[in-house]
């Protein structure tokens, strides 16, 4: 059953997902490469190919024009530079994050399963998405202090939600009362923590990643338990 929240601290807003095809010259080509949006999908796409391979620091937009069939000019009738096209690959990352973490939240029956939904999703993204989660949380996060262009969907403020979905755990008499934000910033820090331990360094098997992440789990509720 899924739950109708009180209170519009986070409301979600709708967002376009990226379409995913076989290869960026595939979708530069469909109907004739005469679409913007395909010119443009196909932009997007060879950029998160090349970042994946090489990082965010190691390309040019001269690779990106070589991956798809076309001339750099061409990238620059789209994209200001490259970094800002590092801007826009971000920015979807973070519409495709939001609509996951909220679904997490949405498809619980209570507050308690709401808030695991939400750090469930947060820790699932990062661990499937590591170079994109570097990215958004770890070396660009000035990206998000920018005001998306026009036409461009503002990301869902997760923080927010979590406030909202720990907010109603303490009402619903499951968590002790206190600061929610404070509770929510320490709750970040511990799935921003696991993701971090995962993707970054080499110490920690995907077997012991899961003990880890359920025993955080188990040790936050018990921390915020009344």
């Amino acid at each position: 059953m899924k739950r109708n929240p009180d209170g519009n601290q986070a409301s979600h807003q709708a967002c376009h997902q990226p379409s995913h095809h076989d290869s960026p010259q595939h979708a530069l080509h469909a109907r004739g490469g005469d679409s913007t949006r395909d010119t443009r999908r196909a932009i997007l796409d060879a950029a998160v190919s090349l970042f994946s391979e090489h990082g965010h620091h190691n390309f040019s937009l001269r690779q990106v024009a070589r991956e798809i069939g076309y001339t750099p000019t061409t990238i620059y009738l789209y994209f200001e530079d490259k970094d800002d096209l590092l801007y826009h690959v971000t920015m979807e990352a973070y519409n495709d994050f939001g609509d996951k973490v909220y679904a997490g939240y949405m498809a619980a029956s209570d507050p308690l399963a709401g808030f695991l939904g939400i750090c469930k999703a947060y820790v699932g993204f990062g661990l499937a998405n590591p170079f994109h989660y570097r990215i958004m949380f770890i070396d660009r996060v000035d990206f998000l202090q920018r005001t998306p262009p026009a036409g461009m969907e503002k990301p869902l403020d997760s923080f927010a939600l979590l406030v909202q979905s720990i907010d109603e755990c303490i009402r619903a008499g499951l968590f002790r009362p206190g600061d929610p934000e404070i509770l929510a910033a320490t709750v970040w820090a511990t799935v921003h923590g696991i993701v971090t331990v995962a993707t970054v360094t080499p110490y920690l098997n995907k077997h012991q990643i899961t003990l880890v992440e359920e025993a955080a789990y188990e040790m936050m509720q018990a921390g915020l338990r009344r």
